[in-house]
């Protein structure tokens, strides 16, 4: 294959088949560190995620605990005493102080 080529055309056939390989390797790389990148920029979302769910588990938690406190009818009449409501029979500060 090479007997009938000139020493010209074999040189540039070789320098041919160097840039070639030259670049394919460049462009494996650029994929390899392309694949990193996006590695760990996954593993950095995964990880705030993870985060999160703990700190939502939490939230439920502390919530489920809250409700079992104040999920009370005795509770809940209280807390609303507080906010101002009163049954309507319910006699006030101002009703005794009235008689």
């Amino acid at each position: 294959m090479f007997s009938s080529m000139t020493e010209e055309k074999l040189k540039r056939t070789i320098i041919g088949m160097a840039i070639a390989g030259t670049l394919v390797i460049v462009l494996l790389l650029g994929v390899l560190i392309y694949q990193f990148v996006s590695m760990g920029i996954k593993n950095w979302q995964l990880n705030s995620l993870q985060t999160q769910i703990a700190e939502y588990e939490q939230k439920i938690e502390t919530l489920g605990e809250q409700l079992a406190i104040y999920g009370t009818d005795k509770e809940k009449e209280n807390l609303a005493r507080e906010h101002g409501y009163v049954y309507p029979d319910d006699k006030t500060v101002e009703d005794l102080l009235k008689q």
